[in-house]
């Protein structure tokens, strides 16, 4: 038997440009997700490390995390880990660079797949054989998997690859495979990367494919949202496949959106808020609809008032409407203002230019009403 681990995507030095000052923090959970992932290969008695693709957001890491991954690297070797890598579209193979250089000392317990041919390495002690290739960015809509040229000599095996799975009715670049492709596959199991929301492809008695998704939310949008998961597998030396998924992220990003029209005081607001805090929780919270004069006013405080509920916050006004109770009189100077944006709104085609038109509304209706108490 061969108990193995998979993730992908790791993206050890990405940019955070959408968390703000938290940007290094980010970075910083990320190496300790992944230390946690090689703790998880130590404590399980895992025989082989997968990873599918994108443990760097770069082809030139810093030396920061170079160091960080040998040190990682060298501990899985000494407890008698073996590693595979293939690179992903984001830190690819490049002659000469990471991927022939940094990591020789650490011998036959790693291997990397550095051809964009499929190479096979036989681990006859496991009755296993690892395929892989590198991501060939040359050549990145290619249908790799569609007649691929393999050589397995083990009984069992395992595929990693990085590329897109196509859901139906949409085109994809990245190495793109169908069901169809990927099920006429001999092995026990692909190990997928690329995607990075946690997805099974497949699951069966002697077959699984899986992406693991990344391990730690990287962006403020649904496919990063959630928890985050590695896969823990054995394969019998009979063929059987067995999978269970380990949860693994040390932050949660939520996407949550709440439609302001609903509420009508600012505590019931707030109460919906609070629902959702935690201080490991990321949450972007979108605000829709048509608020009251007084909830559009305390949702500026927002952002203050739960600071300390959330490990970050973050808070998108720009689908809020016109206000509910906002007056008509024309004698008003925010009557007037308000019924010409409005009007400006609704003869703009362009969903971009609507969306700027309605964060200058309420600007506006805010400077307004700050003028006015003066």
């Amino acid at each position: 038997m061969v108990k193995f681990i998979h993730t992908a995507d790791v993206h050890l030095g990405r940019e955070f440009d959408q968390f703000d000052e938290r940007g290094e923090e980010r970075r910083e959970d990320i190496r300790l997700t992944f230390r946690r992932i090689a703790g998880l290969a130590v404590e399980k008695g895992i025989d082989l490390f997968l990873i599918s693709g994108d443990l760097f957001n770069s082809p030139n890491p810093s030396k920061k995390d170079l160091e960080f991954v040998f040190e990682t690297f060298r501990m899985l070797r000494d407890n008698n880990v073996v590693i595979f890598i293939t690179p992903g579209n984001h830190d690819y193979y490049i002659p000469n660079g990471i991927w022939d250089r940094e990591f020789n000392s650490l011998g036959g317990n790693l291997h990397i797949f550095t051809s964009p041919k499929f190479e096979t390495i036989d681990l006859e002690h496991f009755k296993v054989s690892v395929v892989g290739c590198a991501y060939n960015r040359h050549q990145s809509n290619f249908r790799l998997l569609e007649k691929p040229e393999l050589k397995i000599s083990q009984q069992n095996s395992i595929l990693l690859f990085h590329g897109s799975y196509e859901y139906p009715n949409q085109e994809y670049q990245d190495q793109p495979f169908s069901l169809e492709e990927i099920k006429r596959l001999p092995f026990n199991y692909i190990a997928l990367g690329h995607y990075h929301r946690h997805l099974g492809i497949f699951s069966e008695e002697r077959k699984a494919c899986f992406y693991p998704g990344a391990p730690e939310g990287l962006n403020l949008d649904e496919r990063n949202a959630g928890k985050r998961h590695v896969i823990l597998g054995e394969i019998s030396d009979h063929g059987e496949v067995n999978i269970t998924i380990e949860e693994v992220q040390r932050k949660i990003i939520e996407i949550l959106s709440i439609d302001c029209t609903r509420f009508q005081e600012k505590g019931a607001l707030e109460m919906k808020i609070r629902e959702h805090a935690g201080d490991n929780k990321i949450l972007k919270l979108n605000l829709t609809g048509k608020p009251t004069m007084d909830i559009l006013e305390t949702i500026d405080e927002l952002q203050e008032r739960f600071s300390g509920y959330f490990y970050l916050l973050k808070i998108n006004k720009n689908r809020l409407d016109t206000p509910i109770d906002i007056p008509v009189d024309p004698r008003f100077i925010i009557g007037r203002f308000c019924r010409k944006l409005e009007d400006q709104i609704d003869r703009t085609e362009n969903e971009d230019e609507k969306q700027l038109l309605k964060v200058a509304l309420n600007l506006g209706i805010n400077a307004i009403r700050e003028a006015e108490k003066r």
